[in-house]
């Protein structure tokens, strides 16, 4: 039905047109059909007059505008919806027009600045910019928008954002054009983001590496002056030792003589393992290292596409700080394997050959050698777990030496144990082609190398053998087998 003010607009048209104030006159109403339904229509009148001027009768016009209305109301609903829909979300929603000039804000907007519609509606984006944005982002911000503006070009931009309460607030500031058919710019449409706890994470983050990278420096710096120190230590023991091998060798007899050589040898094979060790402890860090280097490019990637996520950034730093302890409990493992044992005490021989392999994985790994552990059995031995530890060490070190000098292909390292009538048993077997048949008869005797000259001391295997028969009660011994030499120690 049309609306109750139609007939009092009509009659005041009626009334103007009679009176020659117009020459004609429309109006919009609705019209109940006959099957019940209402539709919109156009009504256009005009005033036909005779020659007299005097009014003769009416001409009338009606168009149907039906579905230009329904179109209206739909295309009114949608814009109440997609207001309502901006409303609701909390992304903020922003639109400007073709010469820059805010048009839209959704709700977002304003509760995140502080800032009402009426400050924020019909100003120009480079005088906006100027007037709200830090200073030290205007330039970059203004250089950014305004060149994607000219180019109609989508824009991506972070900037900090004057909120309110005079403080700033860190935003992700998009924006995509609106063309027209024809390639002319009908204005932009853009979001923002708070990324505020972003950016102070990745502050956090610059500050956690800074101080990571410090300790790093400052640990390397330890560990330099620590190998300094033991530098000195050798060679003031060294000389110490060879004063005090001089001195006994004139007042004592023939036998004293050679317990003092057998000590100034343990000595030295134990300060060349430490000399090794260093040598390991580099062998060691050397991954973990990589592995800090890629966390750190793989968050900085991660940032740059967008997907630096709070439930990302805890996961790897965790993985850091694993990474760090790791490091950390290397530094301890070499203190442990240093550390003299004074009494004896039962150890698992598995778990020292485990702890001697960690030692020197490192190093393996970088030669590319394969190690195989076999196990027969959980032998339980009592006597002194580092020396015993020691002993693994240079049996396998030597093989790794030997298979570094003669580049062997695919080397590996077996080591079986397991129990024979009683006693533990360890084998350790190589494949590196065997040991000369006239040094292997004297192999454990001081000062015997396989090495070349100035690579190798002599020592180790004849320290190895006073450790095993002298200190444990047990024996050493070395073969060749096929492909190469196996070392077995009984206790």
């Amino acid at each position: 039905m049309p609306p109750r003010t139609a007939q009092p607009v009509a009659a005041s048209a009626i009334r103007r047109l009679l009176a020659g104030e117009v020459p004609s006159y429309s109006m919009e109403k609705r019209y109940l059909c006959k099957d019940g339904t209402t539709i919109w229509v156009n009504l256009n009148v005009a005033l036909v007059r005779d020659q007299r001027g005097e009014p003769e009768y009416f001409i009338a016009i009606v168009e149907n505008i039906n579905k230009r209305k329904t179109a209206q109301e739909a295309l009114r609903e949608s814009e109440e919806r997609f207001r309502l829909l901006a409303d609701t979300v909390p992304v903020m929603i922003w639109e400007a027009g073709p010469d820059g000039r805010c048009t839209f804000l959704n709700r977002a907007w304003t509760e995140f600045t502080g800032r009402s519609q009426e400050q924020e509606l019909g100003a120009l984006a480079d005088g906006w910019m100027q007037e709200i944005i830090h200073p030290e982002d205007q330039k970059r911000c203004m250089e950014t928008v305004l060149s994607a503006f000219r180019e109609h070009r989508n824009f991506s931009v972070e900037y900090r954002l004057r909120l309110g309460d005079g403080q700033y607030g860190w935003v992700a500031n998009t924006g995509e054009p609106r063309l027209a058919s024809n390639g002319d710019l009908l204005g932009y449409i853009g979001t923002c983001f708070d990324i505020t706890e972003r950016k102070r994470v990745k502050e956090k983050l610059e500050q956690d590496k800074e101080l990571l990278a410090q300790k790093v420096s400052e640990r390397t710096e330890e560990l330099n002056k620590t190998v300094e120190k033991l530098q000195e230590e050798i060679n003031e023991r060294i000389n110490m030792a060879l004063k005090l091998s001089k001195e006994t060798a004139k007042r004592h007899n023939a036998e004293q003589e050679l317990r003092e050589k057998e000590l100034l040898l343990l000595q030295q094979g134990r300060l060349a393992a430490m000399g090794e060790m260093i040598g390991n402890i580099a062998h060691q860090w050397r991954q973990p290292l990589n592995i800090l280097g890629l966390h750190a490019q793989e968050m900085l990637f991660f940032y740059k596409i967008g997907e630096f996520t709070t439930e990302y950034l805890e996961e790897s730093i965790k993985k850091l700080l694993e990474t760090i302890s790791q490091m950390s409990q290397t530094i301890d493992d070499f203190r442990y394997f240093f550390k003299p044992g004074k009494e004896k005490q039962e150890f698992r021989v598995f778990e020292m050959i485990g702890k001697t392999l960690s030692l020197l994985e490192g190093s393996l790994k970088e030669e590319q050698i394969n190690s195989a552990v076999i196990p027969t059995g959980d032998p339980v031995v009592n006597g002194y777990p580092n020396e015993f530890c020691q002993v693994l060490l240079n049996i396998i070190s030597n093989a790794k030496d030997a298979f570094v000098a003669k580049q062997v292909p695919s080397p590996e390292i077996k080591i079986e144990a397991g129990l024979e009538e009683g006693r533990c048993v360890v084998t350790i077997t190589d494949n590196v082609g065997g040991i000369p048949e006239d040094i292997l008869s004297k192999i454990f005797e001081p000062y015997v190398t396989t090495k070349g000259p100035g690579k190798g001391t002599g020592v180790g295997l004849f320290m190895s053998k006073i450790i095993v028969e002298k200190n444990m009660g047990g024996t050493l011994s070395a073969c060749n087998v096929e492909g190469g030499a196996q070392f077995r120690i009984v206790v």
